[in-house]
């Protein structure tokens, strides 16, 4: 994460528990849809932490001011906006040079007053990361899913340390896989992963704005199971000449299918069924496509078309030996592929991988 500080003055440490009894209230909005999560993920680490118990107020309640020395504000309250404190906001899809500017969160001290609060536009959880950047702050980490990979500092007494933070998210896509395809995978385990992300600032790939990428997505352009028979010139060439559709025995070979990419009918059935996809739902779930862009990598495995013509875009830089084959680089010819796909959808990002032959 990006942190950026602009201190003018320092406030004094604000204690929220001492000796085990609590000294600091929770207020949270209805106008932030991530606050009340939130506030509850704070008040469940710090009773972990100490053994108190801080209350839940909705801002709304009357009397918050005086109820407690300290209080904790989540998410966008009017309090917040009184102090003069602003987080990041709005959602806006459109392809443009700021696009990545908008999520974040803020952690700030003020008086007697603590501010936890983000983006929470559109698919955002800037008030969710906030909250747990919070409890990181109070020693928490969370190292891998479930309760056996977090680790909760124990003490009778805590106190925050003056914040001033406002954070921004290095990178858009965030994420690390739990398996699904290769790796038998629960429901209750997918569900405590998701969990696991949001307390690092992941981002869900249910929740995900930008387009994702594995190996394999080129060939859902392209089913061969819709166009092997008739088109078997679309589909990479082996060394002996014949075209192939796919690793054999495979349940889904169009993650195992790689394309003739110097051949102008793929490129040009790759843009009609892209067009589609991003007009029906049905067949954009199936391509992938997401609601600003596309994925598109060859699958694993270094395959590679062999054809005169891919040779001859293909430059005699090989490399390295690969389950005993030693085959050219295809950077310019996959890359030259992906980069007219981006001329053709202008307001969309395109998303591939930097791997093996390319």
């Amino acid at each position: 994460m990006s942190i950026l500080s602009c201190s003018v003055a320092f406030s004094e440490p604000l204690t929220l528990v001492e000796e085990g009894k609590s000294r600091a209230l929770i207020v949270t909005t209805s106008s932030d849809p991530h606050a009340a999560q939130a506030a509850s993920s704070l008040q469940e680490y710090i009773k972990k932490i100490s053994g108190a118990t801080l209350e839940i107020l909705e801002e709304s309640t009357t009397g918050t001011k005086d109820a407690e020395p300290i209080l904790i504000y989540v998410g966008h309250t009017i309090a917040a906006e009184e102090a003069g404190v602003a987080f990041p906001s709005g959602f806006d899809p459109s392809i443009r040079p700021d696009a990545f500017e908008e999520e974040g969160y803020v952690l700030k001290t003020k008086g007697n007053a603590i501010f936890v609060g983000g983006n929470s536009d559109g698919p955002y959880k800037g008030t969710l990361y906030g909250a747990f950047a919070f409890l990181e702050q109070l020693g928490c980490r969370w190292y891998f899913p479930g309760e056996w990979g977090e680790v909760v500092p124990r003490k009778t007494t805590l106190v925050v340390p003056h914040l001033d933070i406002e954070s921004r998210p290095d990178f858009s896509v965030r994420h690390a896989s739990i398996g699904g395809w290769s790796v038998p995978t629960t429901q209750d385990e997918i569900a405590l992963y998701s969990e696991w992300c949001t307390k690092l600032g992941f981002d869900v790939p249910a929740q995900r704005l930008y387009p994702i990428v594995g190996d394999g997505f080129l060939g859902l352009l392209l089913p061969p199971d819709e166009y092997f028979e008739a088109h078997s010139e679309y589909y990479a060439m082996d060394e002996r000449g014949r075209r192939w559709s796919g690793l054999p025995r495979k349940a889904s070979s169009e993650y195992y299918s790689m394309f003739c990419l110097s051949n102008e009918d793929v490129y040009d059935e790759s843009v009609k069924n892209l067009k589609e996809a991003f007009a029906n739902e049905e067949k954009g779930c199936r391509l992938r496509v997401s609601p600003n862009g596309f994925g598109i990598s060859p699958p694993d495995g270094s395959p590679s078309c062999q054809c005169e013509d891919c040779l001859g875009i293909s430059p005699t830089f090989y490399y390295p030996a690969y389950a005993h084959r030693r085959l050219r680089m295809m950077s310019e010819l996959f890359f030259a592929f992906a980069s007219r796909l981006a001329g053709e959808f202008p307001d969309k990002y395109v998303a591939t991988m930097a791997y093996s032959l390319h």
